[in-house]
């Protein structure tokens, strides 16, 4: 069994996997050392410190720095010896000046790597970051970091995201994987549950919350078949017991022995020959899913039932959008 996976161990492989991959990397603590001054409350932010960073060999491989002047810094004065964790209307202020969230991650995280981070595209991606307009995109990707920061008990959010993006280079370079310093690690991640997947699964979810069962069926097909057809197949079922509701059919049955719930069996027996509310090939077709859908549930599908989810979700689909028309036979 693997080892449990510590996202902070990474932090120490960034440099290395900066080299490995051909890409400069900032000289992270050389920049908190020069933009002190600003966090300790000595002076502003002022063009001084965005040419340190547009000067910069690494910096200018990733980002281009927009013509500022001091001028358009003044309304910035003051503010950042009073920075606070995810203080949205200074993101926004520089956001508005600068018009690249990564810039302005850049010079958050370097006046302070407390509580800021680089908003990179590797890290982004990895966690499925959510979020619509730029600056919801940067707090949402900050609120994550902390969860993490608390989790594996960081200094820091600037590096969390620094053990982050290793991670994302880990795992998106194959040849990486195979390099024996990183090959634990990758094992490590890939067969844990751990906080990184979580949120990563839960920013994923949350982007397709509102959207119909069968949709997220659908979206789901590709990576989980035997999630998607049990998913479709619980919707089926919801179709099936509305139909019977708006048909007068009972689905808990009272007895002389107890209650029994109807089978799916009875349900379409009861809605075709009943209630003529289906038709004949609609019932055959719910039957063969219902079959299907045993199978995926117990975890005794076979490749057959497995090659077979795709059209089980369109029929379900074409059954629900029937069902719903109001122009049954």
């Amino acid at each position: 069994m693997a080892n449990k996976f510590d996202l902070k161990k990474l932090l120490g492989h960034f440099d290395d996997i900066g080299k490995n991959i051909g890409k400069g990397l900032l000289n992270v603590r050389e920049f908190e050392r020069e933009f002190s001054p600003i966090r300790e409350g000595e002076e502003e932010l002022s063009l001084k410190y965005l040419k340190l960073l547009s000067k910069d060999k690494s910096f200018k491989n990733w980002w281009i720095m927009p013509e500022i002047t001091d001028k358009d810094l003044i309304k910035l004065g003051g503010k950042f010896p009073k920075l606070k964790p995810l203080d949205r209307r200074i993101i926004e202020d520089l956001f508005e000046l600068i018009k690249s969230i990564e810039i302005v991650s850049c010079i958050l995280r370097f006046i302070n790597p407390e509580n800021y981070a680089i908003f990179s595209s590797p890290v982004e991606n990895l966690l499925n970051i959510r979020g619509i307009s730029p600056v919801d995109k940067y707090l949402f990707y900050l609120k994550d970091l902390t969860e993490l920061k608390d989790k594996y008990e960081f200094d820091k959010i600037a590096d969390v995201d620094m053990a982050l993006w290793t991670l994302s280079n880990i795992i998106n370079h194959e040849y990486l994987r195979h390099q024996h310093e990183y090959s634990l690690i990758y094992e490590n991640y890939s067969q844990s549950i751990n906080p990184v997947k979580k949120i990563m699964t839960r920013n994923c979810l949350l982007k397709i919350k509102d959207e119909t069962p069968l949709y997220k069926a659908d979206l789901l097909l590709e990576s989980d078949p035997r999630l998607a057809g049990i998913l479709a197949c619980v919707e089926m079922e919801k179709i099936v017991n509305d139909l019977c509701a708006t048909n007068g059919i009972r689905i808990l049955e009272k007895k002389r022995s107890g209650e029994r719930w109807l089978s799916m069996s009875d349900k379409l027996g009861k809605l075709r020959f009943g209630k003529n509310a289906i038709k004949k090939d609609e019932a055959e077709d719910i039957e063969k899913w219902w079959d299907i859908r045993h199978k995926l549930v117990h975890g005794k599908e076979s490749e057959k039932e497995i090659n077979e989810v795709p059209a089980v979700i369109k029929g379900i689909l074409e059954f629900q959008s029937e069902y719903k028309s109001d122009n049954r036979g």
